[in-house]
């Protein structure tokens, strides 16, 4: 959890949040991923269950800190 919590603080001190956006805003139990980059929005093309949202904001947190 410590590597996690690193790569988000980096990113975020970059300019870049990574969060959840419900396709469906009355269930709410499917998202799109959002990738903001200072102002630059980018949708994933995957749809995420609300049981694996938070591990893979995660994963792209470290993914993109390493590119820093």
């Amino acid at each position: 959890m410590v590597e996690e919590m690193k790569a988000m603080a980096k990113c975020l001190e970059n300019g870049i949040k990574i969060y959840p956006e419900a396709i469906d805003t009355t269930k709410k139990t499917k998202v799109y991923l959002i990738i903001n980059n200072g102002g630059k929005i980018t949708r994933s093309k995957e749809i995420y269950d609300q049981k694996v949202v938070h591990k893979k904001i995660y994963e792209l947190y470290i993914h993109i800190a390493k590119q820093i």
